[in-house]
């Protein structure tokens, strides 16, 4: 990851690791924290609702539109391996509350 980050390409982590249901949530992990604090970058969180197209567990993908929230930047400065409980807990809830409101607008 860290390579990738400095040839200035984006990487992506999903922090529950998998799919979720729509309407629950698995466990976020700090990896991408943990990147981003050792490559010295900041993170972009974003939330989106594609579960409502492609649900968890299934193959077949329901028409729809997936859509996607970016929410604010977090700057490296504000990475740090101190804060980084914090940190995850800030995100959970953010990316969640975003996710929900997400599904919610588009069921």
């Amino acid at each position: 990851g860290r390579a990738r980050l400095s040839s200035g390409a984006w990487v992506v982590i999903f922090p529950e690791g998998t799919r979720s249901a729509v309407g629950s949530s698995g466990e976020y992990r700090p990896g991408g924290i943990v990147l981003a604090q050792k490559a010295n970058v900041g993170i972009l969180p974003m939330a989106h609702n594609a579960g409502v197209c492609w649900p968890k567990r299934g193959f077949i993908k329901r028409p729809g539109i997936v859509t996607v929230r970016f929410l604010p930047f977090i700057t490296a400065e504000h990475i740090s391996a101190e804060h980084r409980n914090t940190l995850l807990k800030q995100l959970t809830g953010d990316i969640e509350k975003n996710t929900r409101e997400l599904e919610s607008n588009s069921q």
